[in-house]
């Protein structure tokens, strides 16, 4: 690793551009690549919001997610917002790839655990959920669908409290009104820091409304638990509610950041990812709370002593690109061309769905796929050859001790047949589907 740059690990403030990575994990139909386009398109990333049942959205791009209405792979995806860099991962929800959504975990600065509105469907979660608190993973309850809820959000409330060791924070109380059959439906919501009440719009930022006085008492009674429980990790805030004087929000916002930081505490967001409704809040909570990388690596007890350091979390075999290893860079930097435990790194790329942008350094921030980079990918796939010309018949990757292949067929050309020469006798012909060098005629 003589030829890697080095770096200690850094961190940085809001708006400082500093990179940060956020996992978006729930289960199966919870809404997760909903959000994950509509996060995508509050920040500019895309011009246009897509739709995951007319299989337009960025997420779930593949043939195989298309055809099964569901995620199947991770998701990645990076933004700028309000000056700092983000990348979001999106790992599929359903019970049989609860391992890559674990993998996706490990390296992320902070979760949102996306759930449906419905207390019953609460125990879903507990997987998830041991595996962040286990690691004191920051993580926050986004609970999706909002505007279809049945279910009061005190029932929600207390139905995650039973799955979760953490103290649930309720930041937001929904405002609601009665529709024409009965129900009722959510129109906005009050922010019980701030205490402001905004009304959600089909698309874009809420506005901000004068707050109905029929839900000052459930604001008040809302707000008077989320001190509650964040004073039993402050003891100022603890004096100033019993001597019943009102906290500076400056104080509320700095326990909800130090809490959120040191996992003690599980925020709780509502909204609507496919109406975008409540994204902008959500960003606005990761912006100011989410830990930076150096926190992180302390959190994961990785060395800070300048060495360039990567982690490989995934590892793919795509039909035309190769052996892609998805790696977040913790220190340092790595450049295309350069050897990395003795192993060339063939291109650096940086993903946004489907889509692969090549890029010729990756720094010590955002979650980079290194093609044919067997230093950084997991043991099983110690080996990879050279990539070859090869020909309509060739499948790809090539059969290995480490990759399963299925019956391939044989390649049905002639092998390339080279002129003799008469100072020199006619040299063996090769068939194309060798694993030497040889191009198809």
């Amino acid at each position: 690793m003589n030829d890697i740059r080095p770096e200690t690990i850094t961190g940085g403030r809001p708006g400082s551009g500093a990179h940060r990575v956020v996992a978006l994990c729930g289960p199966y139909l919870s809404g997760k690549t909903s959000l994950l386009e509509s996060i995508l398109y509050a920040t500019g990333a895309i011009g246009r919001r897509g739709s995951t049942r007319a299989g337009t959205s960025i997420g779930d791009g593949a043939a195989e997610a298309r055809k099964r209405g569901m995620g199947t792979e991770l998701n990645i995806a990076s933004v700028d917002y309000l000056g700092d860099q983000w990348t979001f991962l999106d790992a599929p929800g359903s019970i049989e790839f609860q391992h890559d959504a674990f993998a996706t975990l490990a390296v992320c600065d902070a979760a949102v655990v996306v759930c449906e509105p419905a207390p019953e469907r609460v125990v879903a979660l507990t997987p998830l959920l041991k595996y962040i608190e286990d690691n004191h993973i920051p993580h926050i309850i986004f609970i999706n669908k909002i505007d279809s809820a049945e279910a009061r959000v005190r029932d929600m409330l207390a139905a995650l409290q039973t799955v979760s060791s953490r103290k649930m924070v309720l930041r937001q109380v929904p405002i609601r009104r009665p529709t024409s059959d009965g129900g009722e439906e959510t129109i906005g919501y009050v922010d019980l820091v701030s205490e402001r009440a905004y009304r959600y719009k089909s698309s874009g930022a809420s506005d901000l409304i004068e707050m109905p006085a029929e839900i000052l008492p459930r604001e008040g009674d809302a707000r008077r638990e989320m001190l509650e429980t964040l004073s039993e990790f402050d003891d100022k805030l603890l004096e100033q509610l019993i001597e019943d004087i009102a906290p500076e929000k400056s104080l509320i916002y700095r326990d909800l950041h130090d809490e959120f930081g040191a996992d003690q505490i599980a925020p709780v967001l509502l909204g609507a990812g496919d109406r975008e409704n409540g994204v902008r809040r959500l960003l606005k909570a990761l912006r100011h709370d989410t830990p930076f990388v150096d926190v992180t690596a302390k959190r994961r007890s990785l060395p800070s002593n300048g060495v360039a350091m990567a982690e490989c979390f995934k590892v793919l075999h795509q039909a035309h690109t190769g052996k892609l290893s998805l790696c977040r860079v913790w220190s340092g930097a790595l450049s295309e061309g350069q050897s990395l435990g003795g192993q060339r790194v063939g291109a650096l790329f940086r993903p946004f769905g489907q889509r692969l942008d090549k890029l010729g350094v990756a720094r010590s921030m955002p979650c980079r796929p290194a093609s044919r980079s067997p230093a950084l990918a997991s043991p099983l796939s110690s080996t990879f050859p050279r990539p070859i010309r090869r020909c309509s018949a060739w499948r790809w990757p090539p059969r290995t001790a480490t990759t399963r292949s299925s019956s391939r067929a044989p390649c049905t050309k002639s092998p390339r047949r080279i002129p003799r020469s008469p100072s020199r006798p006619a040299p063996r012909p090769t068939s194309c589907c060798s694993r030497a060098r040889a191009r198809c005629t």
